[in-house]
């Protein structure tokens, strides 16, 4: 006998059986997260001996969906369901029937408020920039494939493709890099405010001093577009310097100055290590920047989006998409995939470690993502440089303990739990010797360039970015004056 389709949830979201109701929906109140969602799904297959195609996997997002999945099925699905064949079709269409009544109310027929928590699935404008194929696993800027970009481009040609929308010419190019060289400097007193709080984390020094920048531009709360492109480019130069300084100050070391001669890659590791860098390391920061450069509508760049349709300035829109990268379930997540691999110590540990978050409903870090249903291409490209960087070098515990966390998580690969783009981030700058709180702030070296692009889309067609909040408390309290409280 088969369980039915409400214990089964029940079981897997660990929620009392009465809570089981066609209005749950994924991640309510955070109890349907996606790794229940996952362990579900699987559940569900191993359960009722039926394979679910990937793209039911997505659509498949509440009780209500998931129960009329199950009635379509060839019976037997429930018990009941065994009697006759004529009464498993009106079992049914009775549950079928039961959920449209819940979607369409029968209150006046009113047509339902839908709840879309997270801002799951929904597209608030249009943009040329950035193209995220999640269920093929392809990434292109401007139409050009993100591993074309890789293998033929470098970082400062990427910059001006995503802000432009077309790759420059070898005067324009020429030009582009000469405003970025020249605008690498940082003001004495922005060196002063660095040097009074160097003992905080990079990324929250580096969200201080780039909205204190705003205070030294002669042309701040002109909103132009020409002055706004220009002042990305700028920010564009100069967060690598600002994270450079702060990496010297907090060792007790005099920042290092720009190197004008070097590309953006190189004269970034010049600025952190104080010497040049080789070829082959400078290669590597070039392509790992293009793979960051930009990502669609991700968090960040949502609220960089956000800020840029109140008409707020280009300072206020990068420090705030700065303070949100630096979230764990946003950019900082490169940081904790490390703090994973050193709890997990050796490659025996891996299996054990794996089974007992998952056992726990807890997250693996390095995994999933809300837009692909495939491995993230970006992790294609970072786990080839993670090759290059580790040749020659005694790194193959942390590699071996990553491999076998890939295996252990490779039978949720089916349902959209892959590996993301953080997972190779991580060691990759642990290879490349740069200390592991540079990783998420070497990201937003990347990143800021996706962001002026996005900035300058939603400049350039404006409109203030304002979603609505579904009430779910009391009205009519009466008020209580405070003597009687």
């Amino acid at each position: 006998m088969q369980k039915p389709i409400e214990n089964l949830i029940s079981e897997i979201l660990e929620l009392p059986i009465a809570e089981i109701n066609d209005e749950l929906e994924y991640q309510s109140a955070m109890n349907w997260d996606s790794l229940r969602h996952f362990k579900l799904m699987h559940s569900i297959e191993h359960t009722y001996g039926v394979e679910i195609d990937p793209q039911q996997i997505i659509e498949l997002t509440s009780v209500a969906k998931i129960k009329k999945y199950i009635n379509q099925m060839p019976a037997p699905v429930f018990p009941e369901n065994n009697s006759s064949s004529s009464t498993t079709k009106n079992t049914s269409r009775s549950i079928i029937d039961c959920c449209e009544k819940d979607i369409n109310s029968k209150k006046g027929n009113k047509k339902r408020d839908y709840i879309y928590r997270g801002l799951n699935g929904v597209h608030f404008d249009t943009s040329s920039i950035t193209h995220i194929d999640g269920n093929s696993g392809l990434l292109y800027f401007r139409g050009y494939s993100i591993s074309e970009l890789v293998e033929k481009s470098c970082f400062e040609e990427v910059s001006h493709l995503l802000i432009y929308g077309k790759l420059p010419n070898i005067q324009e190019l020429e030009n582009f890099n000469m405003i970025l060289k020249f605008s690498r400097d940082i003001p004495d007193k922005i060196v002063d405010l660095i040097y009074d709080i160097k003992d905080s984390h990079p990324m929250d020094v580096l969200r201080t001093a780039v909205s204190a920048l705003s205070s030294f531009d002669s042309h701040y709360g002109k909103s132009s577009t020409e002055n706004t492109l220009l002042r990305g480019i700028q920010l564009i130069a100069k967060i690598p310097t600002l994270i450079a300084t702060h990496h010297s100050l907090r060792q007790g070391k005099q920042p290092v100055k720009p190197n004008y001669k070097l590309n953006h890659a190189a004269n970034f590791l010049y600025m952190i290590n104080g010497v040049e860098p080789n070829k082959d390391t400078t290669a590597i920061i070039n392509k790992d920047l293009i793979i960051h450069a930009d990502h669609g509508s991700c968090a960040s760049t949502f609220v960089a989006r956000i800020a840029t349709s109140t008409c707020a300035d280009i300072y206020s829109a990068i420090s705030g998409a700065i303070g949100t990268f630096s979230g764990a379930l946003h950019g900082g997540a490169v940081e904790n995939v490390l703090k994973m691999v050193k709890e997990i110590g050796e490659p025996q540990n891996a299996k054990q470690y794996v089974n007992k978050l998952r056992k726990d409903n807890k997250p693996i870090m390095g995994f999933g993502h809300r837009v692909y249903r495939t491995i993230d291409p970006r992790a294609t490209e970072l786990y080839k440089l993670v090759v290059e960087a580790n040749c020659g070098k005694s790194m193959s515990k942390y590699m071996e303990i990553m491999e076998g966390v890939a295996k252990e998580m490779g039978v949720y690969s089916k349902y959209g739990l892959n590996i993301n783009v953080d997972y190779y981030s991580s060691i990759l700058y642990r290879l490349l010797e740069l200390p592991d709180d540079l990783a998420i702030p070497i990201f937003v070296i990347s990143r800021v360039s996706g962001w002026v692009a996005q900035i300058v889309e939603q400049q350039s067609n404006n409109i203030l970015i304002r979603p609505l909040l579904k009430y779910n408390g009391e009205v009519n309290k009466n008020f209580v004056v405070l003597e009687e409280r």
